[in-house]
């Protein structure tokens, strides 16, 4: 009896794992899929983006050449790049609620009007930022593409995606800007107050959840 109970549940998480994988294959290649450009457009056949004016979207722009000079860090980029991006928004309409800048990649959330804006919203700022980073000009080319591929863009479905998602700019940024030893400083201080929370009887918020609260009032 023990091992049929055993059989049952393992072939209950085996479907259960086989259709989690289905609808995860679908959200990338099927009528449903979220996600496209990336390392899983690589090597597929050319299909349009999905986006939706309705949800937000999480754009990540990636380049292996965004090192040393022409890291979107350096003095002479950041700015530029966070002006590039905030201006040509304005001009296409795309409201913009999370912007982080990394040492070779950006990332975007935003939400849009119309699907043409956000496409000439995209194509704009991927050139006026590769043209500034790398100081390419007529007459003057860069040599080779400066972003890697197809830009990556994911829509963002419901709340609870949307305060993940914050969760994972707001790790961006303390791995970014917080030095490794005061931010083993602060989980070991997260985890103390949580096990004090246990102690008096009260469930422990997570961590995430005062990450996602700080991000959200930084939105």
């Amino acid at each position: 009896m023990v091992l049929i109970a055993m059989g049952l549940s393992e072939g209950r998480l085996i479907m259960r794992a086989k259709q989690a994988d289905f609808f995860e294959k679908n959200r990338e290649v099927g009528p449903r899929r979220s996600q496209h450009g990336g390392s899983i457009s690589r090597g597929k056949r050319k299909v349009s983006r999905p986006l939706d004016t309705r949800k937000p979207v999480h754009l990540v722009l990636k380049s292996s050449s965004a090192r040393l000079k022409m890291s979107f860090l350096a003095f002479k980029n950041k700015v530029a790049v966070q002006k590039i991006v905030r201006e040509r928004a304005k001009q296409f309409g795309v409201a913009i609620h999370g912007f982080e800048l990394m040492s070779d990649h950006v990332h975007l959330v935003a939400s849009f009007e119309s699907r043409a804006m956000f496409q000439s919203f995209l194509r704009t700022i991927t050139g006026l930022i590769a043209r500034h980073v790398t100081g390419a000009k007529k007459g003057k080319p860069f040599g080779k593409r400066f972003f890697d591929g197809l830009a990556f863009t994911r829509v963002v479905q419901g709340l609870k995606d949307m305060r993940g998602l914050k969760i994972y700019l707001f790790k961006n940024e303390v791995e970014r800007d917080v030095h490794p030893m005061a931010r083993a400083d602060l989980e070991r201080e997260a985890a103390k107050s949580n096990k004090a929370r246990r102690r008096c009887g009260r469930a422990a918020p997570a961590t995430a959840k005062a990450s996602a609260k700080k991000i959200s009032e930084a939105f």
